[in-house]
């Protein structure tokens, strides 16, 4: 710290005195430095494992990003597979909107929205009890201020001739 003794000296002086030394501690790179210097072995292994964990740090970030893209991906396959399947169930097409329903299915969509499609594909068939069964296992697993399912639940008691149940599903109430 000192280049002489004449300034280590000095330095002893001020410190004597209550003054400012001008010898600092050194800073934590030199202490690594100096301790990976007595240490050759132990600091070349910890530096490895250093770089290990970087890697792996690493690697873990791009392996989920690359996770995050697929499933965005797979949103927008499920979502264009939704749009599909409502319009083929409202212009007749059941069996290509129950292929489309089955596709839903194999992407693992979510249960609400399978089951939405189902309803409007039974409705359309004709088989309103079946479509309102499926209208309100989409309301259980779905948020209730859902609009498209309370006008469809009562689409689908309207052709049941219940008319009351229509009534409070359109308020809200059912």
């Amino acid at each position: 710290r000192y280049p002489t003794a004449g300034h280590m000296s000095a330095d002893l002086r001020r410190f004597v005195d209550r003054h400012a030394i001008s010898a600092r501690r050194i800073g934590v790179p030199g202490r690594v430095v100096r301790w990976a210097k007595r240490r050759p072995a132990l600091a070349a292994a910890l530096s490895a494992l250093l770089i290990l964990a970087v890697a792996a740090g690493t690697l873990a970030i791009r392996n989920r990003q690359a996770q995050e893209k697929i499933r965005s991906g797979q949103l927008a396959l499920i979502q264009s597979q939704q749009q599909l399947g409502r319009e083929l169930a409202m212009s007749g097409d059941f069996r290509a909107a129950r292929d489309s329903l089955e596709q839903l299915r194999e992407l693992d969509a979510d249960e609400g929205e399978t089951s939405l499609l189902e309803g409007l594909i039974l409705l359309n068939e004709g088989k309103a009890d079946g479509a309102r069964r499926a209208f309100l296992a989409a309301r259980d697993v779905m948020p209730n201020d859902r609009l498209d399912i309370r006008l469809l639940l009562a689409a689908a008691q309207w052709e049941l001739g219940r008319y009351a149940a229509m009534s409070l599903t359109l308020q809200g109430a059912n």
